[in-house]
């Protein structure tokens, strides 16, 4: 396949030194780099995929657009025919209207309330933000929604290519990194990637702005479970043809909060496509979900008991966002892995799991298990040379999560300080 985009590279280390000492991490700098498209600044006139001539990075830029492709085994086409007919009202330009103008007056509308209202979220508030920051981020995250509901309503690619996809995919499977032809590539997944990833960076960079000025650190974490609910309660307004053609769209949006697809796909543009490094990326990038999937379920089993203020492990809400985070430790070990760095996660990702996971129930045996389990299925999967390169990072991540009780402890009592001092700020120093 020819070379189509890939991310611009920023040349050097962006992320300094590893943090060896927990003790010398400061919240600030971890709250400036929470989004993963915010690591580079923002220029209009860049695009964020740019073509590009690196097959590294153009490899690895596919494997992340297809998983963007729309999942028709949810209509059951083989049983319900008139469903074909319903999809491509739906997905033909009038329909694509209809359907954007509904959301858009919900967000308009009664976003603000609503996604604020939802049980499942208010549960998270009171632990992790106060309800009136919450509301004054709202706006924003209804913006950011808005922007990828035009970009949706732009595109009407054709169904033929879609409907010729197989639609037998099962729980584990990666969805869109399988049985993708060219054509559904072309067609669906590419554009669909570079719009998206183009047309919201500015979106984003707003509410990074304005997370800049939050009072509190803990906001941050709340961010990416403020995406969460919001998805999926825009989804529930939509009927089952128009939730198969947009969940991609805010599947992706979802993503680029907090998993760094684009990262990793930029930092892989450096590198010649035949070296061991990017071999083992690449054979493992397309599992990434299924990994998910089966780490999961074993944590579920382990710990049929468990419960995180959303329920136990079995809850489906639960669930998907565990996948989710799943997928982000997955992606933030082959930024590091890509980087020969761990201070993605030792600067980013630890300090978000510090703040939020203790907050809504996960408890610290839970994660050191789960760091366990995910590494153990990741080598299972690759060849004793492999694994060599990979070890030390490996075992890097399950040390940063074997004392976690003690430094989600140190963040709280950091964070309640910096809360503390920071009431009358306008904005949050960056360390």
């Amino acid at each position: 396949m020819p070379a189509l985009f890939s991310v611009r590279v920023q040349a050097g280390n962006p992320y300094g030194k590893v943090c060896n000492n927990w003790n010398t991490l400061r919240l600030p700098i971890f709250h400036l780099q929470f989004f993963p498209l915010m690591k580079y600044p923002f220029s209009s006139h860049v695009s964020v995929l740019e073509q590009s001539s690196s097959p590294s990075g153009d490899r690895l830029v596919q494997l992340w657009a297809k998983r963007y492709v729309p999942n028709l085994s949810i209509l059951r086409l083989e049983s319900n025919p008139s469903a074909i007919s319903e999809l491509a009202e739906v997905a033909s330009p009038s329909g694509r209207a209809k359907t954007v103008a509904k959301l858009e007056r919900f967000l308009t509308n009664n976003f603000e309330s609503a996604s604020l209202r939802t049980n499942a979220l208010s549960t998270y508030i009171p632990n992790i933000v106060n309800l009136a920051e919450a509301r004054q981020l709202s706006p924003y995250v209804a913006h950011i929604y808005k922007k990828a509901l035009s970009i949706y309503l732009q595109q009407s690619p054709s169904l033929s290519s879609l409907l010729a996809r197989p639609t037998a995919i099962t729980a584990t499977s990666s969805i869109g990194t399988v049985n993708c032809s060219i054509a559904l590539y072309k067609e669906w997944a590419e554009p669909m990637l570079e719009q998206l990833a183009t047309g919201l960076e500015p979106v984003l960079w707003h509410l990074r702005e304005r997370l800049n000025q939050t009072s509190d650190p803990r906001t941050i974490g709340f961010m990416s479970t403020h995406f969460h609910f919001s998805t999926n309660l825009l989804l529930e307004k939509l009927t089952p043809c128009e939730q198969v053609l947009l969940t991609p769209y805010f599947k992706f949006v979802e993503e680029q909060v907090c998993i760094p697809w684009q990262r990793v796909c930029n930092t892989a543009a450096q590198y010649s496509p035949n070296l061991p490094i990017i071999k083992v990326v690449e054979q493992l990038l397309p599992v990434t979900q299924e990994i998910a999937h089966l780490v999961y379920a074993r944590m579920a089993q382990v710990y049929c008991d468990h419960r995180t203020r959303r329920g136990n492990l079995n809850e489906p809400g639960v669930m998907s966002s565990a996948i989710r985070d799943l997928e982000m430790f997955q992606l933030y070990l082959w930024l590091c892995f890509l980087q020969k760095d761990m201070a993605p996660i030792e600067q980013e990702l630890l300090p978000l799991c510090a703040m939020v996971f203790p907050n809504i129930g996960v408890t610290g045996e839970l994660v050191k298990q789960m760091s366990r389990f995910l590494v153990n299925e990741i080598m299972a999967r690759l060849e004793p040379t492999q694994t060599s390169l990979l070890f030390p990072y490996t075992q890097r991540l399950q040390e940063l999560f074997s004392d976690f009780d003690q430094k989600a402890a140190k963040t709280t009592k950091y964070s309640q300080k910096f809360v503390g001092n920071s009431r009358s700020r306008q904005s949050i120093p960056v360390g």
